[in-house]
C-alpha cells in the first residue's frame, strides 16, 4: 500500500469551513478522493489530476504525472482493501490556485489479514482549468507512525 494512504476506521471532526468563491467549488473533491480511493476506483481518482500533477507521499518520494501517479496508486490498490475518511481543515482560494488542508484516518487490510492503521494531515493544491474546472495539481500527504495489529 502506499505509505501516505489516507483511509479511515471511523470520521474525523473538524470546525465548520466558511467556503466562498473557489472555495465553495473545490470542497467536495476531497471526499470524493476518499470514497473513490475506498472503492477502489483509479480511473476516477486519476481524472481529478492534471496531466502534470506531483503526488507527494508520506515518506517524502514525489511522484510527477497522471501516469506514474496512476501506477503508484494502483500499486496500493491491489496490496490491500483501505477505508478512508478525510475531514478539511481549510480551505482558501486567489484567482486560478486553490487549496484545502485536513486530516485523515486509514485503516488498511492486507491480503495476509494484517490491519494497519494510519493517520495524519494532507494538503491539495488545485489549479483552475481553460474550461474552468479544478484539477489537482499538487497532493501532500504526512503519515504519524502507524500501528500495527
Amino acid at each position: 500500500m502506499i505509505p501516505c494512504a489516507l483511509l479511515l476506521a471511523s470520521a474525523l471532526s473538524a470546525a465548520p469551513i466558511s467556503d466562498s468563491g473557489a472555495g465553495a467549488e473545490i470542497a467536495g473533491i476531497s471526499a470524493e478522493w476518499a470514497k473513490l480511493w475506498n472503492e477502489k476506483q483509479l480511473d476516477p481518482i486519476i481524472a481529478l489530476y492534471a496531466p502534470d500533477a506531483v503526488f507527494l507521499t508520506g515518506t517524502g518520494d514525489r511522484i510527477t504525472g497522471q501516469a506514474a501517479i496512476r501506477a503508484a496508486f494502483q500499486k496500493g490498490m491491489s496490496a490491500a482493501t483501505a477505508r478512508l475518511s478525510v475531514a478539511s481543515v481549510a480551505r482558501e482560494s486567489s484567482g486560478n490556485l486553490a487549496y484545502e488542508s485536513g486530516d485523515y484516518r486509514e485503516k488498511t487490510t492486507f491480503s495476509n489479514g494484517t490491519v494497519r492503521e494510519d493517520r495524519g494531515s494532507y494538503l491539495i493544491v488545485f489549479k483552475r482549468q481553460a474550461d474552468g474546472t479544478w484539477l489537482i495539481a499538487e497532493h501532500a500527504w504526512t503519515t504519524i507512525p502507524h500501528s500495527v495489529k
